[in-house]
């Protein structure tokens, strides 16, 4: 490198340097926060006129009472109360609490605000009680080490109608991270003020920096994004209030990466750094599903003669065993809403275009999977056409580096009759009867405008797998899926025949299967 290059290096960087301490030195401490509530289960004493206990976690702080989703609103009783669960415990720096406009704001004059780890508030991190009307709101802030808690209660101290527009509970501003090939697809929630985003990553910790974000060149491989050109989700694409999505390509795989955040508001400052997450690119799935399992087991069933001592399953995630479950953790637990898949699952149908559709499409091509980043194709009812979900296929590969030195079976019948002993159809038309051909068939058709088809992995089929179900996958999103074994690509090779892996989604166990057995296929490329 010349001299001139070296000094039009150093000007760049003392000049961002300059403008990113101005920044930090003025940081806007309202820009630190996220909204925790958004979007999460809300309850209430009672209901009046049909004003549900969700709408005052919906993101509008209006607060008319001329729309059904504007405000909240219980029966005129003594206690009447408001709560709403976070899904985990978070740490809660600030409530916001809007009052309902208009009218009545007179009603909630004397309540108190608590913070609970336990949905019946039998003990508190926090309790608190108010004697003045929120005009129009009432902020309660609880420090930079803010409460710990899942469940916020609101709820009056006499009898009244209880009647809000919008709760917002602030906790540390932290983005999620999704490892792809060589990217990283980051996502966050937004909050006003903030009307851009910073991102910054590393291969080494940002902790070393001690809260100096300025600093971040002196980490291996660290790298500013200014202004990140983040894209903005609307339904259905936007996922449990996160908002925001920015995809880091090109990066090294199998190298663990640490990315934070920084909002900027409209004049340009920047806020507090965000809690970094860390995140490892790779060829292979990067993050796993949720079982899809919300039910608890270990019930007791009664206590007559019958059924003491007996116990089984039920459905709302209760239990006799004190020690947690599966139903208790995991994505089940904290985004257990159905409106993008079921419980942890989140699906987004997708056009034959490649443009995202709404979960209320009846007419899709493929289904991005939000958690894990990877698009599957979807199967139609239809043995003339190239996705029909009864074809069966023969598995097969010429790719010496990965089919376990034995290629498998590329045809078993010379003729061009493509129904096998079991009367499954293998593939009508130009019968491409093993796995190859179809994957080659489908590249060249362009499903959902990419050429980037393959089978999946074990762990990728494994991570559609809904376990509470027969066949074992969402069939709101997949439909027409058959409870058959499902090809990977993963070989297993004996001395006398290949028997590669496979997932079937009768019980989403894996098997191994002969290569010369017709089975199912269900296609798979990453997301972006």
């Amino acid at each position: 490198m010349n001299l001139i290059s070296i000094n039009k290096n150093l000007s760049r960087i003392l000049l961002l340097t300059a403008s990113l301490i101005t920044a930090t030195v003025h940081a806007n401490s309202n820009l630190t926060y996220t909204n925790l509530a958004y979007g999460k289960h809300a309850t209430q004493s009672s209901m009046y006129w049909g004003y549900q206990a969700k709408n005052a976690v919906n993101g509008n702080t209006a607060g008319s009472w001329l729309s059904y989703t504007g405000i909240t609103h219980t029966k005129k009783e003594k206690g009447a109360w408001w709560m709403v669960d976070l899904g985990s415990q978070q740490v809660i720096n600030q409530i916001n609490i809007f009052n309902r406009t208009a009218c009545c704001m007179e009603r909630i004059n004397n309540y108190r605000v608590s913070i609970s780890s336990k949905r019946n508030f039998n003990e508190h991190t926090y309790q608190q009680d108010f004697h003045t009307v929120p005009h129009p709101k009432k902020t309660i802030k609880l420090g930079e080490k803010g409460k710990v808690g899942r469940y916020v209660k609101i709820q009056l101290l006499n009898k009244n109608f209880l009647s809000l527009s919008e709760v917002q509970v602030l906790g540390p501003f932290k983005p999620k991270a999704v490892a792809g090939n060589r990217q990283i697809k980051v996502s966050w929630n937004t909050f006003s003020p903030a009307k851009s985003y910073n991102i910054y990553y590393a291969q080494q910790s940002f902790k070393s920096l001690d809260g100096h974000i300025v600093n971040y060149s002196t980490l291996k491989d660290g790298t500013f994004i200014s202004n990140a050109k983040a894209h903005k989700c609307s339904p259905p694409q936007c996922k449990n209030g996160n908002n925001y999505d920015y995809t880091i390509k090109g990066l090294s795989n199998n190298v663990q990466y640490y990315v934070v955040v920084t909002p900027v508001d409209s004049q340009g400052v920047e806020g507090h750094v965000s809690k970094q997450v860390k995140v490892t690119p790779r060829a292979g799935l990067g993050v796993l599903n949720d079982t899809g399992i919300t039910f608890g087991g270990g019930y007791r069933l009664g206590h007559n003669k019958k059924t003491q001592g007996r116990r089984g399953n039920n459905t709302n995630c209760t239990s006799n065993i004190k020690s947690k479950q599966d139903c208790n953790q995991g994505r089940d637990a904290t985004h257990n809403d159905d409106s993008d898949g079921h419980a942890g699952f989140s699906f987004t149908k997708i056009s034959n275009t490649g443009k995202p559709l709404a979960a209320t499409a009846t007419n899709w091509s493929c289904v991005k999977d939000e958690v894990t980043g990877l698009m599957w194709e979807n199967k139609v009812p239809d043995v003339l056409n190239l996705h029909d979900s009864h074809s069966k296929y023969f598995w097969y590969s010429t790719d010496g580096k990965s089919n376990g030195g034995k290629m498998g079976v590329k045809q078993l019948h010379p003729s061009n009759n493509c129904d096998d002993s079991d009367g499954g159809i293998f593939l009508v038309g130009h019968c491409p009867i093993n796995t190859q051909d179809f994957v080659t068939a489908v590249n060249e058709a362009g499903l959902c405008g990419k050429k980037d088809w393959r089978l999946p992995t074990v762990e990728e089929l494994r991570s559609i797998v809904d376990y509470s179900k027969t066949p074992s996958i969402d069939m709101t999103y997949f439909p027409h899926t058959v409870a058959n074994f499902v090809w990977s690509s993963v070989p297993n090779v004996n001395k006398n025949k290949s028997t590669p892996w496979g997932i079937h989604f009768f019980n989403g166990h894996g098997e191994r299967l002969n290569a010369g057995t017709g089975a199912n296929v269900r296609l798979v490329r990453f997301g972006e």
